[in-house]
């Protein structure tokens, strides 16, 4: 590489990194703060009021333009470029939410335990019932 250019980059790296110090301590940082301080939001006049035109053509697509077209028929819209500007806000700091409670566990008293012989019971019960509904239907087929 050049020598020229080496010193270019060197020159550019060391105020990129110079640059926040001196915005801090040079005077930038008070005139910065100056600044957000000072806000007066723009007043609305003739000069930021606007009227812009917009139509529709036989495709479909959406024209805008300043000027009225010829034989279309357009819709004016009005626009005032100072009312889209606000005012800033400081948003408060949100609360930290209290950690969430582990879910109680229900008593256990109030709900039938069921062993696996008492599983294997409830399942012999279903089949008879079963058996016995099919005998029945059975006896009602044949009448």
């Amino acid at each position: 590489m050049k020598p020229g250019i080496i010193m270019f980059m060197g020159v550019a790296l060391v105020g990129m990194a110079a640059t926040p110090y001196l915005m801090q301590r040079g005077g930038f940082g008070s005139l910065m703060s100056e600044m957000e301080a000072v806000y007066v939001a723009p007043e609305s006049t003739k000069d930021t009021r606007q009227t812009f035109y917009k139509w529709q053509d036989a495709n479909g697509q959406w024209h805008f333009s300043d000027d009225v077209p010829e034989n279309v028929q357009v819709h004016a819209v009005d626009v005032d470029t100072a009312a889209n500007i606000l005012e800033p806000v400081s948003v408060p700091k949100k609360e930290p939410k209290p950690p969430k409670q582990a879910a109680q566990v229900p008593e256990l008293s109030n709900f039938p335990i069921v062993t696996p012989d008492r599983a294997k019971e409830a399942f012999d019960q279903a089949e008879a019932v079963r058996a016995q509904m099919e005998s029945r239907n059975e006896m009602l087929n044949k009448l």
